[in-house]
């Protein structure tokens, strides 16, 4: 009852899409309550002790934080406290190689071998001690900047100020860290760890959430006042852009598609979350460009087969749903999305309304229809925020992503009829900021990066000094 207390006023989603998709929501809200620590503000991934989720994962609170944000003003200190707790935790120096945690990446700027400052960890107990032992896992802290920029756009004038204010510092370095780890050859992230994976590896997996942070954070470097910054961060997330469509889009396929292999081992890495991400945070397309209904009309018949109970079960297809939900064709992806939904809502226990972290498919011995069953870290706390979401992506889609509105972009050149090898033409600009404009733009953009660069190199050289 305190949880439903706690919650009360926030936003649910609209009642056409039948009172269990209403429930479902609202217990999802209620876990969040339940695993959430009051003093620091983490959110553990699940209450459960095998598996061990108990621990607090940058990636998984990135979205929490946004479903905080959508349902309203009586939680919006949640994120707020969760988010300064951050502040507190964030690594401050390089770590070097130890037997536990895998090989180290190789800094692409300095060469050194180790785990780079300035990032944040594969998870935290509510004390700050680290969880895990993959130390750099770069859409971990790609996702967490996102958030941050999208709970300061959620909070009103004077709060907006002191929480961007209090989070700037920590925001910055982790940001500065994100556009310099950069593979020169190709212009994708350096290799790093990536979605609780102990192999280096650069997939579309990481590049989705670097630009979703490159792109957010231009917007809040460039409302706190930092123009090198904003404009070193909006420059690297368009060579991103280029550089993801070029290697990710398959022109005969029509569709993106990630064939490196990474290592898979565990149920959130599904190449359909990498493709859903590309949509939704990252919005790496124009929502005009038919390439991204294409994909997610894709991605949407693959995961509605799993929800029919036409396959044998399956894990997070809410990332690829949430995604439709918000941003596909009314008639296209964004119906199958509605569809998913009211079937989720069935899918979910049916006395406590939770999910796993994955389900299986249960074919029926008398010829009727499959059950499920929800297993792994049963509730599951992202997997639950992921279906509210997705009902609130087909109920008040205006709630989400406000820093598009609230954190204008800065003025940058845009890039246009970039064709990757294999074909694909006007590939690419940034949001509403593709413009045109004066080679003097290229000129600054390409200073601010080139001093940025600088920077960082005599920080770390000096670093090196020391030890």
């Amino acid at each position: 009852q305190a949880g439903h207390d706690a919650l009360a006023g926030v936003k649910l989603p609209d009642a056409s899409l039948g009172s269990q998709t209403v429930l479902v929501a609202e217990r999802a809200l209620v876990n969040m309550y339940v695993a959430r620590d009051r003093t620091k503000g983490a959110i553990v991934a699940s209450v459960t002790h095998q598996p061990p989720y108990y621990n607090d994962w940058p990636r998984d609170g990135s979205f929490l934080m946004h479903a905080i944000d959508v349902a309203g003003a009586g939680v919006l200190p949640w994120a707020t406290t969760r988010s300064e707790w951050y502040t507190t935790i964030q690594r401050q120096s390089l770590v070097p190689f130890s037997i536990i945690s895998g090989v180290a990446p190789v800094d692409p700027d300095t060469g050194v071998k180790g785990f780079p400052a300035f990032a944040w960890e594969m998870n935290y107990y509510a004390d700050g001690t680290i969880g895990g032992d993959i130390r750099f896992e770069i859409d971990n802290t790609a996702l967490h900047l996102w958030a941050v920029v999208v709970h300061a756009a959620a909070l009103a004038n004077e709060d907006r100020k002191k929480f961007v204010t209090a989070v700037w510092p920590t925001f910055k370095n982790a940001l500065d860290l994100l556009i310099r780890w950069r593979d020169p050859k190709s212009d994708l992230p350096a290799l790093a760890n990536e979605d609780d994976n102990l192999a280096l590896t650069s997939t579309l997996h990481g590049a989705t959430a670097v630009y979703a942070a490159l792109v957010a954070g231009a917007r809040l470097a460039q409302f706190h006042g930092d123009a090198v910054t904003a404009q070193a961060a909006l420059a690297r997330s368009m060579e991103l852009q280029k550089a993801m469509v070029r290697k990710y889009f398959d022109a005969k396929a029509g569709l993106f598609i990630d064939g490196s292999a990474r290592g898979i081992d565990n149920a959130g890495s599904t190449t359909r979350g990498d493709t859903a991400w590309l949509v939704w945070p990252a919005r790496l397309l124009e929502p005009d460009d038919p390439r991204q209904e294409d994909q997610l009309v894709h991605d949407m018949t693959s995961s509605l087969r799993d929800l029919r109970g036409e396959t044998e079960g399956s894990a997070y297809v809410m990332k690829t749903v949430v995604a439709a939900a918000l941003l596909g064709k009314e008639k296209g992806s964004r119906a199958m999305a509605r569809e998913a939904v009211q079937r989720l809502a069935n899918i979910a226990t049916p006395d406590t309304l939770h999910f796993g972290e994955v389900f299986v498919t249960v074919p029926s011995t008398g010829g009727g229809p499959p059950t499920f069953s929800e297993r792994v870290a049963t509730p599951h706390v992202w997997e639950g925020t992921l279906f509210y979401l997705s009902a609130m992506a087909l109920s008040t889609p205006e709630r989400f992503d406000p820093e598009i509105a609230a954190f204008p972009l800065p003025e940058m050149p845009s890039m246009t009829a970039v064709t990757p090898a294999g074909g694909c033409g006007a590939c690419w600009a940034v949001g509403e900021n593709a413009r045109r404009t004066s080679w003097m733009s290229w000129v600054l953009a390409g200073a601010a990066l080139a001093a940025l660069v600088a920077v960082r190199i005599v920080r770390s050289s000096f670093a090196r000094r020391r030890t």
